[in-house]
């Protein structure tokens, strides 16, 4: 008999997969057990502690609207980071590893833009979420 520590029991030879996940901010630990009992009645019971890590859930802090050449420093809140993927696809194609990279958003139009910025954020269990941020750029008054 299996018992899965996440409300799921079985009996029989090979279990099914168990999916395990943690909505949470800390790490959640499950209890696998597994009885086996022979045709004398002897039991023998193995167990393992399974870990569950959260996710990030990452948060990009930075403003939703700066005017025409202004620098903004992108930071991220979340669980646990620990490395940061930042794109700047829509700005000027690059992209950074800093924990709180810097860009200038120009505009010499007319009318606002728009750019995304997007961050791949893992934590030091391997756990990895991702967010983006829109910035509206306004243009110089003329």
């Amino acid at each position: 008999q299996w018992n899965f520590g996440n409300g799921q029991t079985w009996t029989g030879e090979t279990p099914p997969l168990q999916n395990y996940t943690n909505p949470g901010t800390v790490n959640r630990r499950d209890t696998v057990r597994m009885v086996l009992t022979n045709s004398q009645g002897c039991r023998f019971t193995a167990q393992r502690v399974i870990v569950t890590y959260p996710r990030p859930n990452p948060v990009i802090v930075a403003p939703d609207s700066v005017c025409h050449n202004t620098a903004i420093t992108f930071s991220a809140q979340g669980n646990g980071l620990g490395s940061y993927l930042w794109r700047f696809t829509d700005l000027d194609g690059t992209s950074s590893t800093q924990a709180t990279p810097t860009r200038v958003f120009p505009n010499t139009g007319n009318a606002p833009l728009t750019f995304t910025v997007s961050l791949e954020a893992t934590t030091s269990a391997g756990c990895r979420g991702d967010v983006s941020h829109v910035v509206t750029v306004f243009p110089n008054p003329v």
